[in-house]
């Protein structure tokens, strides 16, 4: 079952930490910029070029493909750059141009895969405190005029991490990291703002909190509902 949108973090390569890489002897930089995951690997890309390398993204498969040109060195990840894409790699880790192409084993804990989503917006003039779950606890004031949105995530069951997975110890289903906080973008099918007469497309906010998320399963079928608190 292939994903039908994701919800995208932003990357920053304007730091240390999702931008090293180096092929034999020469190095490459992603440029400098604060991109939503898609627009990071096309960054990401241009970067690889100059290693003859290049890397993509499918919005069918939700996975990312690495692959290396004739007579290119092995890949070198000197950062996290490798784990964001779902290579599950560390720093230090390779990419041998012997055994490419390679697609990554995991859904990239860049983007969360989605199976659908709504949204609503948050009256806070009703509402001005908003409980939140880190875990089971937290609650947050809304102040200012900032708009408060609910979005209601559908998830794609291999884009959760399991309570079991030595992370945390919690009987709780938990979300990456990367898109469970800052800035996210959602998609949802194409690359025209989400409005009334477009109803695929996509919005982008803050997220300031996790309502709720539990799974939900029946005869043939599993996924995850998730209710996040996003501010535009």
């Amino acid at each position: 079952m292939n994903p039908n949108g994701f919800l995208f973090c932003h990357v920053d390569t304007n730091v240390p930490g999702f931008r090293s890489l180096s092929a034999g002897a020469t190095d490459s930089t992603v440029a400098a910029g604060y991109y939503d995951f898609e627009s990071y690997i096309t960054a990401l890309n241009a970067a690889l070029y100059a290693l003859g390398w290049i890397c993509s993204f499918s919005t069918s498969t939700g996975l990312v493909t690495y692959t290396a040109g004739a007579g290119a060195s092995n890949l070198l990840f000197n950062d996290r750059t490798g784990h964001i894409t779902g290579m599950q790699s560390k720093a230090g880790d390779a990419l041998y141009a012997a055994s490419a192409p390679y697609v990554s084993s995991v859904p990239p804990p860049g983007c969360l895969w989605l199976l659908g989503a709504t949204w609503e917006n948050v009256d806070i003039a009703r509402e001005r405190v908003l409980e939140t779950t880190r875990h089971g606890r937290g609650f947050g004031y809304i102040w200012g005029g900032a708009k408060v949105w609910r979005w209601k995530l559908q998830i794609h069951p291999k884009s959760i991490i399991p309570s079991d997975s030595g992370a945390f110890t919690t009987e709780r289903p938990l979300l990456s990291s990367f898109v469970a906080k800052g800035k996210v973008k959602l998609w949802m099918g194409n690359s025209n703002a989400i409005s009334e007469s477009q109803s695929g497309g996509y919005l982008t906010g803050h997220v300031i909190g996790l309502d709720s998320i539990n799974r939900v399963s029946g005869a043939g079928y599993e996924m995850y509902e998730a209710s996040l608190l996003v501010c535009s």
